[in-house]
């Protein structure tokens, strides 16, 4: 029975501190990425006495923005602002691609959750989309954001595809087109894919 008892507390003892161990990871105190993910810095309290993030670890990016917020603001903002921009980017370029991966397999259904019902209007058609019955991209163009005269956030990139196209559609004959996809940020905040568009 003791002998029980005495294994019961070693266990306990054994999981406590586990879990110290655990929670005792550094951690960025901007992004939250842990040491394990990324290479941590401090920001000296000895270096910035007066900061109150002083003592605290960040990722290489955030100890930029932080060492930045105290000795220029303005560079902070800009390089905040440029990591959100880069970061939104890769989201939408992501999305992009998830669009055509189901366009190349003619999986129109697959197309729309990410669509706007002006795109889904104006683009989708019985067997096939903007004139397309399949499309793979083989290239991307670089992308911009940019805000409409009513103040709406867009985003284009130019595409390159081999595609199949539909029977009577202004792309008969060919095997190849180009062509932009419009991004539309809606007043939820969500990105969706609102328009393809040939020129913009």
């Amino acid at each position: 029975m003791r002998s029980t008892k005495i294994v019961s507390i070693l266990l306990a003892a054994l999981f406590v501190f586990s879990f110290a161990g655990c929670s005792s990871k550094k951690k960025c105190a901007s992004c939250g990425k842990t040491e394990d993910e990324v290479e941590l810095f401090l920001l000296d309290p000895k270096v910035y006495p007066n900061s109150e993030d002083a003592g605290n670890y960040y990722c290489s990016v955030c100890y930029r923005i932080a060492v930045s917020r105290i000795e220029v603001p303005e560079i902070a903002d800009a390089i905040s602002d440029q990591e959100k921009s880069q970061s939104d980017e890769a989201a939408l370029k992501e999305m992009v691609a998830k669009f055509f991966d189901a366009f190349d397999k003619g999986d129109y259904e697959q197309m729309k959750p990410d669509c706007s019902l002006n795109c889904i209007s104006n683009c989708f058609r019985d067997g096939g989309v903007f004139g397309m019955k399949r499309a793979k991209v083989t290239e991307y163009g670089p992308g911009e954001f940019y805000e409409t005269n009513q103040g709406v956030h867009m985003y284009k990139i130019k595409v390159t595809v081999d595609m199949e196209p539909l029977e009577g559609s202004s792309l008969a004959g060919q095997n190849s087109t180009s062509f932009y996809v419009l991004l539309l940020q809606n007043v939820g905040g969500k990105w969706i894919i609102h328009d393809l568009k040939t020129e913009v």
